[in-house]
């Protein structure tokens, strides 16, 4: 019976931290230049909504204290006024919402299968497990401290309430903040601001790092487990497949595994 753990030293803590780090100095950054912007657009024209955030509108022509929905705007490009087709005022809306749904199920969804070879496939139902699993991504995100020798210390819950914040969380709020900011009667400095935390929110949702980790564990989980079984195995292995190979058939071997990437990893794709 082979119990793995792994545990991450200070260097992988600074690895990891650096890139939240960055995220943070990004973030002041932003604010100081946003506000910086808006001081300089308060000075050219009270009217005037910020440049950089206004979806390709240099201005908004409607009243500051009406209430009226991104949609229903008239935006100046060019020098014209334009407004949304009642066309793309409906689909827009609609489509985040389905992208929405199909995210939230697709995490529910298999999302790698990992099938175990040699002679382990022989021994595991033995023990009562099953040589082959699937996971979805809620069952990667609950289960991913119990890979770890001592799961309940800090560093260990820290990682995977940062993985469900900015995976999940972050995600599924962004998209429910666009079908707000789309449908939501509100004045143009609300209007405003929302634009500015739609902005915060795309940073930190991270649903394709979640999907390339899915993607290199697809490639490098048969190398993973050869890697550490080889010290023990690799003595049995002649053994194995002089007694065993006409039963283990193509994996005359202690243990290999293979991997498929399951429906789920494309439905959140």
């Amino acid at each position: 019976y082979l119990n793995v753990y792994t545990q991450g030293s200070t260097g992988f803590y600074v690895v990891c931290g650096m890139p939240l780090f960055a995220i943070l100095i990004s973030f002041l950054m932003l604010i100081a230049h946003r506000h910086l912007s808006d001081h300089i657009d308060r000075q050219k024209s009270t009217v005037s909504l910020n440049k950089s955030i206004s979806l390709n509108a240099s201005e908004l022509h409607d009243d500051d204290l009406e209430r009226i929905a991104a949609h229903n705007r008239v935006f100046k490009i060019a020098g014209m006024p334009c407004r949304v087709t009642r066309v793309w005022s409906i689909l827009v809306p609609i489509l985040v919402a389905v992208s929405l749904v199909v995210f939230i199920v697709g995490l529910f969804f298999p999302a790698i299968s990992v099938e175990y070879h040699g002679l382990a496939a022989l021994v595991l139902p033995v023990t009562g497990a099953s040589p082959s699993k699937c996971y979805t991504f809620i069952d990667l995100l609950r289960l991913f401290p119990l890979s770890i020798e001592y799961p309940n210390e800090f560093p260990v819950r820290f990682q995977q309430a940062v993985a469900i914040t900015f995976c999940v969380a972050a995600t599924i709020i962004y998209g429910v903040c666009l079908i707000l900011i789309w449908i939501v009667p509100m004045k143009k400095k609300a209007l405003s601001v929302f634009f500015r935390v739609l902005e915060l929110l795309r940073a930190l949702e991270m649903a394709e790092v979640m999907l390339l980790a899915i993607f290199s564990v697809y490639f490098s989980l048969n190398l993973l487990v050869i890697f550490i079984t080889r010290k023990d195995c690799d003595p049995f292995n002649p053994f194995i497949k002089e007694y065993f190979g006409d039963i283990l058939g193509d994996s005359p071997n202690c243990i290999s595994a293979t991997t498929a990437l399951g429906s789920g990893w494309f439905v959140v794709l």
